[in-house]
């Protein structure tokens, strides 16, 4: 602080409110000045000279031992340049600051700094902080245009995924769902799903050889650079120039390109439309074609079980009208008999199922005997099994009738309608 920004106690006594507070903020505007100049300084030190830091220290130390002796009662001191840079600022450290002995001031004073060096000073530090401001700018300009890039790709994303969610929609959610049942098949989810990863790979291949081609142009580009640079070549106003007309130029051909490619896309888009279309009205046809198929085949094999159906009728009649004709022929030679000659046949018929059962109680007895007799045979023979020969001689019964008759017909006793065919049958031949 300068001698001329002191201020005596008489002279603060002396002052009226107005001029006490302009005096005040004068001297906070001159300790904002001199924290400025203070900060400048010691970044200027900090960057070339250390060393002078601590010197500074030892300084300051100095001061505050001087101020302390000079004032007996003990005050809160400031340690350190940054201290002395940051302290606060108010009216009451102004008038205790003022108030101090001019000859502990004087005694404190160090070399001071003149007006062109705190010029040059300031000009440095200026200096300093259009570079970081500069590079600050560069920083925040690139970042800028990396936030530029991503919100716009995140834009193209989202058309991109809007157009995609409407395709799908309209292609499986919408014309996907069957008729009959009222469900999207998996057949269409999977098909739709293999294109449009096929038309991703497509689009990746294309960006990746943008990307490559735009790479290596840059490489181009910086290799020339360096080689410029090495070479000593100084550019020209006439260079950039040129530079900004081929800009232009790429520019141009850039949009057009771009519109080129909007126009294919679309063209791209309905054709993919119209052949999802189309393919569904296909696979509609197909599943026409396939119920028709299936209707066919079916008809085809009712005709053929019908035809079966028909020959196996058909002998069925045939045997039936055989039948039919033998009943026709029967009846019409079939002569009632006379009554009587009836109720004789019913009297012989009676007595003849008489004689059948004593009949049949004699074959049972000599059946019985035959049995014992075959078991003594076995016995005094020694075999365990009949021989058939044994019967083979015929014995005498009622109507000249075999044992071997006898025994085959014993089964059809059984039932007795068969037996009585056989009877009568038997009977007819006598007469015969």
């Amino acid at each position: 602080m300068s001698q001329s920004g002191l201020v005596t106690l008489h002279t603060l006594s002396t002052l009226s409110n107005h001029d006490f507070i302009h005096t005040v903020r004068g001297l906070q505007t001159e300790i904002k000045r001199i924290n400025t100049e203070n900060s400048i300084f010691v970044n200027f030190l900090n960057a070339n000279e250390p060393a002078l830091i601590e010197r500074m220290d030892v300084t300051l130390t100095k001061v505050q031992e001087m101020q302390s002796q000079a004032q007996p009662e003990p005050n809160k001191t400031v340690s350190g340049i940054s201290g002395a840079i940051n302290a606060p600022v108010d009216a009451q450290s102004a008038v205790s600051k003022s108030v101090m002995d001019e000859k502990v001031l004087k005694a404190a004073k160090g070399p001071r700094i003149n007006y062109s060096y705190r010029t040059d000073l300031l000009l440095r530090e200026q200096d300093d902080i259009q570079t970081n401001l500069e590079r600050f700018i560069k920083k925040t300009h690139l970042q800028k245009n990396r936030l530029i890039a991503e919100i716009e790709e995140s834009g193209i994303r989202n058309t991109e995924l809007v157009e995609a969610r409407n395709n799908f929609e309209t292609v499986v959610v919408i014309e996907g769902i069957e008729e009959i049942t009222q469900k999207i098949p998996a057949e269409k989810f999977v098909r739709y799903m293999q294109e449009w990863l096929k038309f991703a790979q497509i689009m990746l291949e294309k960006l990746r050889l943008r990307t490559n081609s735009l790479r290596t142009t840059y490489n181009k580009l910086k290799s020339q650079l360096i080689q410029k640079e090495e070479s000593g070549v100084s550019v020209s106003e006439v260079d950039f120039v040129q530079l900004d007309i081929a800009n232009k130029n790429f520019l141009d051909s850039i949009e057009e390109k771009n519109k080129n490619l909007i126009e294919l896309k679309q063209i791209n888009g309905k054709a993919s439309y119209m052949l999802s279309k189309h393919k569904n009205f296909l696979q509609k046809q197909q599943i026409t074609f396939d119920k028709i198929l299936e209707t066919i085949l079916r008809t085809n094999s009712f005709y053929e079980r019908l035809d079966r159906d028909y020959d196996a009728t058909s002998l069925v009649i045939e045997k039936q009208q055989e039948k039919y004709d033998d009943l026709v022929k029967l009846t019409s030679k079939y002569t009632v008999p006379d009554v009587m000659e009836y109720i004789k046949k019913k009297a012989e018929l009676a007595n003849l199922k008489k004689n059948l059962k004593v009949t049949m109680r004699k074959v049972n007895i000599q059946m019985m005997a035959m049995g014992t007799y075959s078991r003594t045979m076995c016995q005094l023979t020694g075999i365990t099994k009949v021989d058939p020969s044994w019967f083979e001689s015929t014995i005498s019964t009622p109507d000249s009738i075999s044992i071997i008759e006898l025994s085959k017909a014993i089964p059809s006793f059984i039932h007795k309608e068969s037996f009585f065919k056989a009877l009568d049958s038997r009977k007819m031949e006598k007469d015969k």
